[in-house]
């Protein structure tokens, strides 16, 4: 559970069954080590968690694993995400809790599946298994174009900073609000809606309505030309 979740909201999910890991009598808290992941329907157990889910980390590791098919000799290398942080909320003996998750954004209506390790050797990729069901997300109405499209410079030619419009735009007839009634943030694609734009690296200079069912939205943005990586 649940069975569906909207974009953009925070879900807990509860896996139920019989004789979970808990605390034996040793005091070997295997329960903790329970680890969770939310892939796409077509991805496999040990494959890198979609970057529209958040709330799901999973480290990048290699695999030395001897060479498989006939004849061969020797050792080939295989990439897996199969260290993860999804340390349960809750554990008892018939069901145990993850959370903290959600789901950022679902332009194209995609389904995703649950991979669920039981605390034993998470890092291998064979202790990781499909949990029976699917994940489904209300498919998200509305879409933005940006120009200029990815990646973005951090500085335009004249040595100023970056200028991006934002094309909002929604289904006709999916509602009847004022587009220019509309509000924009830019956070980074790691994070959620819930937190505030980071005013030091994006700025915006202006929105105007171009169309019944369009805002454009004009945004100066001032990356450090020496940071890493994409927002």
């Amino acid at each position: 559970t649940p069975a569906v979740v909207t974009v953009g909201d925070s879900f807990n999910i509860t896996l139920r069954g019989a004789s979970l890991p808990v605390v034996d009598a040793s005091g070997n808290d295997s329960a903790k080590r329970q680890r969770l992941k939310i892939l796409r329907g077509d991805q496999s157990c040990v494959a890198a968690v979609p970057s529209e889910i958040a709330g799901v980390g999973c480290a990048e590791t290699q695999r030395v694993m001897p060479a498989s098919h006939a004849g061969a000799t020797g050792v080939r290398t295989r990439t897996v995400y199969t260290m993860c942080s999804t340390r349960p909320l809750m554990m008892e003996d018939s069901r145990v809790v993850f959370g903290g998750f959600q789901v950022l954004s679902n332009t194209q209506g995609r389904s995703y599946k649950v991979c669920y390790c039981a605390g034993q050797e998470c890092n291998h990729p064979d202790s990781w298994e499909e949990v029976p069901g699917t994940l489904a997300v209300d498919r998200q109405p509305y879409t933005w174009l940006a120009t200029p499209p990815s990646p973005l410079p951090r500085v335009a030619a004249d040595g100023s900073a970056a200028a991006l419009t934002l094309a909002l735009r929604r289904p006709a007839f999916h509602s009847y609000d004022d587009p220019a009634a509309w509000e924009v943030k830019l956070v980074h694609r790691t994070l959620g809606c819930g937190v505030d734009m980071d005013t030091t690296v994006f700025t915006v200079q202006g929105a105007a309505r171009a169309g019944p069912d369009t805002l454009e939205v004009e945004v100066e943005v001032a990356l450090d030309p020496w940071g890493a990586g994409d927002q």
